[in-house]
């Protein structure tokens, strides 16, 4: 049976995340950011469980005939603290930047002064919504 997480779930799930072994902090799942939680009850026994946390993808454009090298990199600095700021102030907690792969080791210096850190070498993947929903049934929960 799938059914809404519940606080009494949450020991079950960190107890089963400890025993993978990733490399990773088991999250709070209290905090409010995680707008989904759900689980695979058998017997009265959580055995599964997902949960999904609300992050900002960070996307970035920058034109490279303005101006000088050291001007962009400043309002670069500034423009970031600033979205920083506004992110924090709306709720969220963290920021995720994917980066393509040929300017990821040229850029990645760039990003470590503006905070942004290469958290784990995992590889990232996307589920996009905007397709699947509308080809679903209706009174999804």
């Amino acid at each position: 049976m799938i059914r809404d997480s519940e606080p009494k779930d949450f020991a079950t799930f960190e107890a089963i995340h400890s025993a993978s072994g990733y490399d990773y902090k088991f999250p709070d799942l209290t905090d409010p950011l995680f707008v989904v939680a759900k689980t695979v009850e058998d017997d009265g026994r959580p055995v599964q469980g997902i949960a999904l946390k609300l992050q900002a993808e960070v996307f970035l454009w920058v034109d490279h005939s303005w101006k000088t090298p050291e001007e962009r990199w400043t309002a670069l600095l500034e423009l970031t603290e600033a979205a920083k700021l506004a992110a924090w102030a709306k709720g969220l907690d963290s920021l995720v930047c994917v980066v393509p792969p040929e300017i990821a080791d040229a850029f990645e210096k760039r990003l470590e002064t503006i905070g942004m850190l290469r958290d784990r070498p995992w590889p990232k993947f996307s589920f996009s919504l905007i397709d699947y929903i509308p080809n679903r049934v209706e009174g999804i929960t």
